[in-house]
């Protein structure tokens, strides 16, 4: 309708043609008309470098993330040019994860089975999200602790854990609900 506010729900990329400066540094910035502090993100899309051992897959590119202001700097993917697009090398596990309730509960299982229990409290020395960094970061497909933090609050709203004292000293501990997954 006329006067009405219309929202997008996906992103927007916009290209920008990298300096000489930029190729060098393989920084991708675009000289004097440097428009990193104008987006929240960025990504540069390089060709392989010429390392000395044989010819250069022309094929092959590296997507960098060179700037992020809600992930981690300095990720790569290794793309191939087939059939017209660029397809991630890696295999497709790289590009699941499991939702982060999943690996919350998994995580949960995993401790819970080696007699360990987690608290929902974020100064204990037994907090969830913190004792589950501790793990292998495949072990938790690669989420952090605000991830973690945030399933316990999804989880808990679905009913799938739930919080019950344990021992002294008001304890409490996360606990799978009985029948997990009830609406």
């Amino acid at each position: 309708m006329p006067g009405e506010k219309q929202y997008t729900t996906g992103p927007v990329v916009m290209t920008g043609h990298v300096s000489q400066a930029g190729i060098q540094s393989d920084g991708g910035h675009s000289g004097s008309t440097d428009w990193s502090n104008a987006v929240r993100s960025r990504a540069y899309l390089s060709a392989q470098k010429d390392e000395g051992n044989g010819p250069v897959d022309p094929d092959a590119r590296i997507l960098t993330r060179k700037k992020a202001n809600n992930a981690r700097l300095g990720e790569m993917v290794k793309l191939r040019w087939q059939k017209g697009i660029f397809v991630p090398e890696t295999s497709a596990r790289n590009y699941y994860r499991r939702p982060a309730a999943d690996v919350f509960l998994a995580l949960l299982d995993a401790v819970t089975n080696e007699g360990q229990t987690v608290s929902p409290k974020a100064r204990a020395s037994n907090y969830a999200p913190a004792l589950f960094m501790k793990r292998p970061a495949n072990d938790r497909d690669d989420y952090q602790r605000p991830d973690f933090e945030f399933a316990i609050q999804a989880l808990l709203k679905q009913r799938r854990i739930e919080i019950v004292p344990y021992g002294r000293w008001d304890s409490e501990k996360i606990v799978r609900a009985d029948g997990e997954g009830r609406g």
